[in-house]
């Protein structure tokens, strides 16, 4: 799999490495449709390779980042920072990384909606609440998803999902977090409260969190990117 290492900064001056894996084969309109790919603590921009690779081959070009105070991405102004340290106001700044991600793919002439967001845990949570601040954003990916991660509070994002929009839930049914809520359950509820017209929820047995489903489940990652097909190619 081609990939590219890519360096952004963001509008409060966070440096942000990711990685980018070109689509495959690129639709002959338009260029290829956009993922960012948002991870989970302690997790990294690694940990999205198998979905990268995947979507590659289905025509999806994809950029995973490392979120602020994570992996590479430690420098703000000049200062190291540790995401073990923030406050849930700094954990919330971490939006900033997701537009800057939607940048990069917007000054490579993508249009928004041709970009997907696709996040785990707290990615999760940024996503949707990128995707509900931004009616351009057709579709989000939400695994395991909270109502609360570190200040970062969901359901309002969830109710201003537009019918438009689309967004695909997954969870595992014995996933508890520290707060004693289920993931499935708090999936289950975010799922029932947005008014998209499109949207799909896969509650799977077992224990595992984010993007670790992948490894439990590796056929969710084929119906993630056959679902998003069926979004981003069905214009081209």
């Amino acid at each position: 799999m081609k990939e590219e290492r890519m360096q952004l900064t963001t509008k409060d001056g966070v440096v942000l490495y990711g990685i980018f894996v070109p689509a495959l084969n690129n639709p002959p309109v338009g260029g290829a449709p956009a993922i960012v790919l948002l991870h989970m603590m302690p997790a990294v921009k690694e940990s999205w390779a198998a979905f990268q690779a995947v979507g590659s081959q289905a025509g999806f070009q994809s950029l995973a980042i490392d979120l602020r105070g994570h992996g590479e991405s430690i420098m703000k102004e000049g200062q190291k920072i540790d995401y073990r340290q923030f406050t849930d106001a700094e954990h919330r700044e971490k939006i900033h990384d997701a537009e800057a991600a939607v940048r990069f793919f917007l000054g490579r002439g993508v249009p928004f909606s041709s970009i997907a967001l696709a996040g785990a845990s707290i990615g999760a949570n940024l996503a949707l609440a990128y995707q509900a601040e931004h009616g351009e954003v057709k579709a989000s990916v939400l695994l395991s998803p909270g109502l609360d991660y570190r200040g970062i509070k969901t359901e309002p994002f969830a109710r201003g999902i537009k019918e438009e929009q689309s967004i695909f839930v997954a969870a595992a049914k014995d996933d508890e977090r520290a707060s004693g809520n289920s993931c499935a359950d708090m999936a289950q509820t975010l799922f029932d409260i947005s008014k998209s017209n499109n949207k799909k929820i896969k509650i799977f047995d077992g224990a595992e969190h984010g993007t670790d489903m992948f490894r439990a489940h590796p056929e969710l990652m084929h119906d993630i990117i056959a679902w998003l097909r069926e979004i981003y190619f069905s214009e081209l």
